[in-house]
């Protein structure tokens, strides 16, 4: 679960970049590591946003390079992609993302004491997941009018000393005073935003194999 977001970024990079160098048993890997991603978002519910961008991508690049005739493999090989497509489709058509019943006895999310929900949303790097979370219920929405977690994600992101630099702009490069949520998506358009994973491969240079930086290393 801790290198679920690595390996999406690795896909990523690999079916919108690096498809077509891919050789037949690379492409094969990537197909059955796609298959395990859409296992493991069906089973958690969680991250089926970046399942369904995964796939569009791919199917994307896929009708890119076979409009133009670019080489992806044999026919064989092909047909075996298209309907391994196909099936993650399926996996992720049938994700079951409806609320369970509510229990009367247990406190619902949204109803925990507002410095708690502060103290969740501010644990959200993604402003994409900020932006979800407010449109789910209107108590978060309210809390993310709150500049204070806009504040917190300029400082992560950006650093400190970049976002002083933008606040001592003059206003009129500013279109006047721009507030932190504001900010923020000017500084994310410009510059771009940090990537952070809990986990992410290195490569031995003895032995020239790959290992995960929390695992074992090379013995050589």
């Amino acid at each position: 679960v801790r290198r679920f977001n690595y390996i999406c970024k690795l896909l990523h990079l690999l079916i919108t970049e690096n498809l077509t160098t891919l050789s037949g048993c690379a492409s094969r890997v990537l197909f059955t590591m796609l298959e395990e991603v859409a296992s493991q978002v069906a089973d958690s519910r969680q991250n089926t946003h970046i399942l369904q961008l995964l796939l569009e991508d791919l199917e994307r690049t896929l009708r890119k390079y076979h409009c133009w005739g670019r080489p992806l493999g044999s026919s064989q090989l092909w047909e075996q992609h298209l309907q391994t497509l196909q099936r993650i489709w399926n996996v992720q058509r049938h994700i079951d993302l409806s609320n369970p019943t509510p229990d009367d006895s247990t406190p619902q999310f949204p109803h925990l004491p507002p410095e708690l929900l502060r103290e969740v949303l501010l644990r959200l790097a993604d402003y994409r997941d900020l932006a979800r979370s407010g449109e789910s219920h209107p108590v978060l929405a309210a809390l993310l009018q709150e500049e204070h977690v806009w504040r917190r994600l300029c400082l992560f992101h950006f650093g400190p000393q970049l976002v002083e630099q933008w606040l001592q702009q003059p206003p009129e490069k500013l279109d006047g005073a721009p507030g932190w949520q504001r900010l923020f998506h000017r500084l994310r358009k410009k510059h771009g935003l940090r990537e952070e994973y809990a986990d992410s491969l290195l490569l031995c240079r003895h032995c020239r194999c790959l290992f995960w930086k929390t695992g074992k290393t090379s013995t050589v």
